[in-house]
């Protein structure tokens, strides 16, 4: 499985997960994982190693793997369910390993967010989509988080803060299609490189996701260096365009990274890696999806408050946190509004 991503820059490499850890986020035994090759420092592996060796297992059964499936399973939905009102509660629980980190608080002035109110009663058991919590939890791949309770609303409107917080939003999506030959061009120049392999997408560590070009170069990328990549292109061709982050809604708790580019107003998302994964997440073949990821705004994208290069979980020094830092986020969807209407005409 090893050469089929490119491990993280030694230089960048953080070893801290132990074999055990490792072979539970791989569904294997440590015998499994030691016959991968991994570099190991003192018996410890790097996360993102391990988790690009579950993503590219090909068993369908490792924790990566499982995960992005819940992840993207929205894609294969009617496509007007991309788009309708869904409203959410979202909550950042205190780590279950009693580390404090730093948590990006999302943007509740982007457009497409309407903050609704604060529940009384967190998110707990199960939602319309199924139960909540983070996909691997600690380094164990348990969940970290618990009953969101009466956790307050962020303290601050932009930025990270230490303390949980919780937020029921309204995500409402929009159809749009960039029609602009140059940004045209720039998106489809990135999503070939990934389509052709190129540029290799897979996990990548965040110092090297802080240092987008030199990902790139090493051709390798996942969302958040694609959608610099692309901003820089497009800043490049006169156009205003940014790099945004925010937390990918579901089953479990993840970060994301796209690009925006202001027409006509508005700010329209560019996101050249959900168009990458939609031939295998979508039905007959991601099509109406992939064109879709060129201009349209989704309902699962909460976008956070924070500069384009910041990692959306920081350690108390601001380095970035583990990957299972995620753990600590739920998100719950109680209604997305167009199945309400279809039910109630039929």
């Amino acid at each position: 499985m090893s050469r089929r991503f490119e491990p993280t820059p030694p230089d960048l490499a953080v070893f801290d997960t132990t074999l055990t850890d490792a072979a539970t986020v791989l569904r294997t035994d440590e015998a499994g994982v030691a016959a991968l090759g991994l570099r190991q420092v003192d018996g410890l592996l790097d996360y993102t190693d391990v988790a690009n060796a579950g993503l590219h297992s090909g068993t369908g059964a490792t924790v990566p793997e499982l995960a992005r499936r819940l992840l993207m399973r929205f894609v294969a939905a009617e496509p007007d369910d991309w788009f309708a009102p869904a409203d959410w509660t979202v909550a950042v629980h205190r780590a279950a390993s009693g580390e404090t980190f730093q948590v990006a608080v999302p943007d509740l002035g982007a457009e497409g967010v309407e903050l609704l109110e604060l529940l009384a009663d967190g998110p707990t058991g199960s939602s319309a989509d199924g139960p909540t919590g983070g996909p691997t939890g600690g380094p164990t791949g348990g969940p970290t988080g618990g009953s969101a309770g009466d956790l307050p609303l962020p303290v601050v409107t932009e930025g990270h803060q230490s303390s949980p917080y919780q937020v029921r939003v309204r995500l409402t999506g929009e159809r749009y299609d960039v029609t602009d030959r140059r940004i045209r061009a720039a998106f489809d120049d990135v999503l070939d490189a990934l389509d052709t392999g190129a540029v290799r997408y897979q996990a990548i560590a965040e110092p090297l996701r802080a240092d987008h070009r030199r990902s790139w170069e090493l051709g390798v990328a996942d969302c958040v260096v694609a959608g610099r990549v692309l901003a820089d292109r497009l800043r490049a061709e006169g156009f205003r365009a940014r790099a945004r982050r925010g937390f990918l809604l579901g089953l479990v708790g993840n970060d994301h990274g796209w690009c925006e580019v202001h027409l006509d107003g508005r700010w329209r998302t560019l996101d050249p890696v959900f168009a990458h994964l939609a031939a295998e997440h979508g039905r007959d073949g991601g099509g109406q999806f992939r064109a879709a990821c060129r201009g349209s705004r989704f309902n699962r994208l909460l976008p956070c408050a924070v500069a384009e290069s910041a990692a959306l979980f920081l350690r108390p020094a601001g380095t970035p946190a583990p990957a299972w830092a995620f753990g600590a986020v739920s998100a719950r969807l109680h209604q997305l509004h167009r199945l309400r209407r279809r039910a109630a005409v039929t």
